[in-house]
């Protein structure tokens, strides 16, 4: 549990978001396109497809590992099978150089667990942030 917590530090840190303040949907983003990404890339975790995770991530995510910490910490949760997204919303921020950025926050149900997921996009629909919680 406490190389979880660890590790969840670690991934907080090395995304790009900055500002607590939600709002709306920054310029550009479509809610249901955020929405439709994010699941994607939970999707993916649950299939255990880094690679393709991987793919959709910014250049600076890809090139911290931010997978590889995911896919080390993923079997140790022990959540049991996927069954259903409870919650999803979209949120507009601003990353630490004023670009606008969409947050989906995805509430998961598995078997053994509730799981909250936030995946964070730039512009160009890239993954900036990956958090689970």
């Amino acid at each position: 549990m406490r190389y979880l917590m660890t590790l969840m530090a670690a991934v907080l840190c090395m995304g790009i978001l900055a500002g607590c303040a939600g709002g709306k949907i920054a310029g550009g983003f479509d809610k249901d396109e955020v929405l439709k990404e994010a699941k994607a890339a939970v999707d993916l975790v649950n299939e255990k497809d880094y690679e393709t995770l991987n793919s959709m991530m910014t250049q600076q995510m890809a090139d911290a590992g931010v997978t590889g910490q995911i896919e080390a910490a993923w079997d140790q949760l022990g959540l049991g099978e996927f069954k259903s997204y409870k919650t999803e919303t979209v949120v507009g921020q601003k990353d630490e150089d004023g670009n606008d950025i969409a947050v989906a926050v995805l509430v998961t149900e598995y078997e053994n667990a509730s799981i909250q997921f936030q995946v964070a996009f730039d512009q160009e629909m890239k993954i900036t942030g990956f958090y689970i919680k």
